[in-house]
């Protein structure tokens, strides 16, 4: 992917706000941000558990896609004006660690990634949102969904 690109600047963004600290050496010369084609995967998830990954199951297909990689501050702070302790209560209910100071470090069509200090949390949509009315539908029903537990 080409220094200075703007499909470059957009990942550098997002994975500068999955892994602060990564600041540092994300400004060397010699890092680099690469695509990779993918043709599937193969899951090694234990003894007997072993499977193929056809490539569209590991691609995340909605016409958000773009837009929400391009514009995902915009789109976080949609999400987080739904409650301001929004990454809390979806740290809190989703992850194994149980405190605060959650931040929303990343957005898409499919699920929300939060961040506090080294732990990182994903969190998946039951199925990806085709437009923003359905993104914003999926985190409202998510917020309560755990008022009500």
């Amino acid at each position: 992917m080409e220094k200075g690109s703007e499909d470059e600047n957009v990942i550098r963004r997002r994975f500068l706000r999955r892994h602060p600290k990564s600041k540092l050496y994300a400004s060397f010369e010699d890092f680099q941000f690469y695509k990779i084609g993918l043709t599937g995967g193969f899951l090694n998830g234990g003894f007997g558990k072993s499977y193929n990954i056809l490539r569209e199951e590991l691609l995340i297909r909605s016409p958000l896609t773009s837009d929400l990689a391009t514009n995902e501050l915009y789109y976080l702070s949609k999400v987080a004006s739904l409650d301001p302790q929004l990454a809390n209560l979806l740290a809190n209910a989703y992850s194994h660690v149980k405190s605060y100071n959650w931040e929303l470090s990343g957005i898409d069509a499919s699920g929300i990634d939060l961040a506090q200090g080294e732990h990182l949390v994903r969190i998946e949509l039951d199925e990806a949102a085709q437009d923003v009315k359905g993104l914003i539908a999926a985190y409202k029903n998510l917020l309560m969904e755990i008022r009500e537990n």
